[in-house]
């Protein structure tokens, strides 16, 4: 009989992606809750602080219902709501940071065996560190896209375009076909969508916040689709994916060398292994994390 893993919050187009691959082992149950909705019900924390706890639990017991209900595990990514909502359940519950560490976040971690991706929070927060993975891992895989540009960045802007800017300068000055599309707002691609805009181009450029340590989902579908990348990503020379020779780093926008980054864009893609990329599926990396906390 397979083991019940309850997941919560996984409702994006790339979440449904991930969850397929682990449908094999396990008998999963999605629970989502509609945006709209838990905008609203979050209001009455401030308007209504002294009913809010116990309008809390009414909808944590019509929602669930039979769903959590002798199950094995409980697993959650970093979506404060759904922390919430089974933060003191009596299963076992693991967090999946999907994002760096931030003091919203931290404050559940008491109540959650946590995962992160990132090097420098596995460190400082003392919790398990997990292999970054691409939700589209399969259908990345099996692209087989034309290529029409030579660099692209697709996302949102998250303060990046200054950066973006710079390196797209030096790149245009090199004669290189540049395709970026940063996204504003609301906006959103599908994620195939998304995945068929950036991976119409032989590079990737990969632009991580300050803080981050470990690598992105972006370099990960990159190089799964044999595309190589640029990045300001100091700390991914210290990762197994950087000696393949895929990946070019930008240490400091003001000082990008042109001749070397030309040479890099001009080399083939090395070949790696599909054993060695499979270990960033996310069928492989969940897989892992569910087996380590079964009893």
């Amino acid at each position: 009989m397979k083991r019940k893993i309850v997941l919560f919050g996984f409702y994006r187009d790339y979440h449904r992606l991930e969850i397929e691959g682990i449908r094999e082992y396990y008998d999963i149950t999605t629970i989502n809750i509609p945006s709209w909705f838990m905008i609203t019900f979050s209001k009455l924390r401030f308007l209504f602080p002294g009913i809010y706890h116990l309008l809390f639990i009414l909808l944590l017991r019509y929602k669930l219902g039979n769903k959590v209900k002798d199950v094995d595990l409980l697993i959650t990514m970093n979506h404060p709501f759904y922390i919430e909502l089974i933060k003191k359940s009596k299963y076992t519950k693991i967090l999946i940071m999907r994002d760096t560490v931030t003091n919203v976040i931290f404050k559940y971690f008491k109540y959650f065996k946590v995962y992160t991706f990132d090097v420098d929070d596995s460190i400082k927060y003392d919790i398990s560190l997990y292999e970054q993975y691409a939700s589209g891992f399969d259908f990345v895989k099996d692209s087989n896209l034309s290529i029409l540009h030579d660099v692209s960045f697709i996302g949102l802007n998250k303060g990046r375009e200054k950066i973006i800017n710079k390196i797209v300068s030096c790149l245009r000055l090199c004669n290189l076909r540049c395709n970026i599309m940063l996204i504003e707002g609301t906006s959103r691609l599908s994620y195939k969508e998304y995945l068929n805009q950036m991976l119409s181009s032989n590079i990737i450029l990969d632009i991580v916040k300050k803080d981050q340590t470990g690598p992105t989902m972006r370099l990960i579908e990159a190089l799964v689709a044999k595309r190589k990348v640029i990045t300001n990503n100091v700390n991914i020379k210290e990762s197994e994916l950087f000696l393949f020779g895929n990946i070019y780093v930008v240490e400091d926008v003001s000082l990008i060398d042109r001749a070397s980054i030309l040479e890099f864009c001009n080399k083939d893609f090395n070949d790696i292994s599909d054993g060695f990329l499979n270990r960033y599926s996310p069928t492989f990396v969940l897989d892992k994390i569910i087996s380590e906390n079964l009893k």
